[in-house]
């Protein structure tokens, strides 16, 4: 009778554990089906998915799965996809295992891809896609052939072959419908904005009546950013508004934004001019930091890609919050993995100008190693903080917005002289400005900045955003007050941005510039960092 009893709950128990919700529908345009079982059930906002669902949508629709750790699944049209495996439970015994069966899915992982990368994949019928970054897009075409772009850092795609390749954030690779592997190539700004709106842009036409729901996609990373991490709960008292800043500003007055008190990752980029003694050049990379309060210190890595693979960060000088910190760089790790210590000097500092709990930024240098011929001395600035959650810009993109930014600057001024070498350096601090277009993807930037002896003035336009970026390549200003207008000298430069916190009203970013001095074989070479944010 025990045993009887003992097996009927056993049954119990893992029938429940089959059954339990996974994830929500937390946004829903057009109509989609829940393939369960043996039943197709219609989908709704709010629906709860379970292991082994299906999602299929028609012809002109899409939806948005929030799942437990806040991984977010946009279901293009016309796609099915499906929960093979999923657990959640803050540990590395957690898994995501997907797939895509038809159709266009883009995938931003959440604490899953953060605590155990290698147990979340999503498969297709001749390939696996394993994740080293956040964002990516998979399209599966009619005849069965893959494509796997990458919008942020990095993934893996094994064939049916056990040939893998790893994918690049800016980058793709193809499949042929027998597993085969096509060449690995760069896509630009419009090839992706063209991907995302082909695939997952719906006819207004067919969007829910009630036009609240519109705005369910932004709702659920910020209730999670914000709250106790749970999945979205519709609350009607939401519907009377009518635009993304009001429910924004709801939430937040609700949720106040506070220091987190475990240990929380930024992400972002750097600048550097590595100095050779005979030659000065710009070198751009990318930001993790690991900020952990009941410890008081901060880790992680800096990478430079094309010098180093990596440089680590080692003990923390001083802590007294995220915005406060000093940690001294330990050792580069160079590409056949060989660790190298760094001499003592090198550091990452925080700027004294933070205020907020989601964003840092400060600058960092690398002192050269007198025992070895030729290495370089690199002094540079970065940014890092917790992204916006596409979803959010998503809904500013869909809402045809148009968003000022207003902020602050610093970096240096650099002189190089014709043979190279690094003759002068003055720190400047200034302002800084960029109009955002949410429903071209496209900005303008300009910064106005001084140092002791000049102030400056530079404006980029022709600038991109996508994917949670920005990207900007085109100097259409660059003067100062003792040099004059320098935009005839043709100056080239970039600046690399993302969108930080919950609502997506801070961005941040490194930029540079090379310029000839007028009447002079002398060059400028200008980098900083910026951060500004929208009312």
């Amino acid at each position: 009778m025990i045993r009887t009893l003992l097996s009927f709950i056993l049954a119990l128990t893992l029938s429940a554990s089959l059954h339990a919700s996974v994830a929500k529908i937390t946004s829903l345009t057009g109509t989609a089906l829940i393939e369960r079982d043996t039943k197709n059930l219609p989908a709704a906002l709010g629906n709860d998915l379970e292991s082994k669902d299906t999602i299929a949508t028609s012809e002109n629709s899409k939806a948005q799965l929030t799942f437990k750790d806040n991984t977010i699944i946009t279901v293009g049209k016309k796609s099915r996809f499906s929960i093979e495996e999923y657990l959640y439970d803050s540990s590395d015994s957690s898994n995501a295992k997907f797939n895509i069966l038809s159709g266009t899915v883009r995938t931003m992982s959440g604490k899953i891809g953060k605590i155990a990368p290698e147990k979340f994949a999503v498969k297709t019928k001749t390939a696996t896609i394993g994740i080293r970054g956040t964002d990516f897009v998979i399209h599966v075409g009619d005849e069965g052939e893959i494509s796997a772009y990458c919008l942020q850092g990095a993934i893996v795609v094994l064939n049916s072959a056990n040939i893998q390749n790893v994918v690049d954030m800016g980058s793709y690779i193809s499949l042929s419908k027998e597993g085969v592997f096509k060449e690995k190539q760069t896509f630009t700004p419009e090839e992706i904005k063209t991907l995302l709106g082909k695939n997952f842009t719906v006819s207004k036409t067919s969007q829910p009546s009630n036009e609240s729901v519109t705005f369910e996609t932004a709702l659920a990373p910020i209730i999670a950013a914000e709250g106790s991490g749970d999945l979205l709960q519709h609350d009607e008292s939401l519907d009377k508004h009518t635009n993304i800043e009001e429910i924004v500003s709801t939430i937040k007055s609700d949720s106040a934004i506070v220091a987190p008190k475990e240990a929380q990752t930024y992400t972002g980029l750097m600048t550097s001019l590595f100095d050779y003694g005979s030659w000065s050049h710009i070198k751009e990379g990318a930001v993790t930091l690991v900020s952990d309060p009941s410890t008081q210190t901060v880790t992680g890595d800096i990478g430079v890609p094309a010098l180093y693979s990596t440089i680590h960060l080692g003990s923390t000088t001083s802590y007294s919050s995220v915005n406060t910190f000093d940690t001294q760089l330990a050792s580069i790790e160079d590409s056949s993995g060989n660790i190298i210590p760094l001499p003592s000097g090198s550091y990452l500092k925080t700027c004294a100008c933070n205020t907020d709990d989601y964003f840092t930024w400060g600058e960092w240098e690398k002192v050269s190693d007198p025992n070895v011929y030729g290495d370089p001395q690199a002094h540079g600035y970065w940014v890092a903080g917790v992204e916006t959650p596409s979803s959010v810009l998503d809904a500013y993109r869909s809402n045809s917005q148009t968003l000022n930014y207003t902020g602050t600057t610093f970096g240096s001024v650099n002189t190089v002289n014709v043979d190279g070498f690094l003759t002068g350096t003055e720190s400047f601090s200034g302002s800084s400005a960029i109009n955002i277009n949410f429903e071209t993807d496209t900005f303008t930037a300009a910064f106005a900045f001084s140092t002791p002896n000049d102030q400056y003035n530079l404006e980029f336009t022709n600038g991109s955003s996508y994917a949670n970026t920005l990207s900007a390549g085109s100097i259409s200003t660059f003067g100062s007050t003792n040099l004059g207008d320098m935009t005839s000298q043709s100056p080239t430069g970039n600046l690399q941005g993302k969108f930080y916190g919950t609502d997506g009203k801070t961005v941040g970013g490194t930029f540079h510039t090379s310029s000839t001095i007028p009447n002079s074989s002398d060059s400028l070479i200008l980098q900083g960092a910026f951060k500004a944010k929208a009312p």
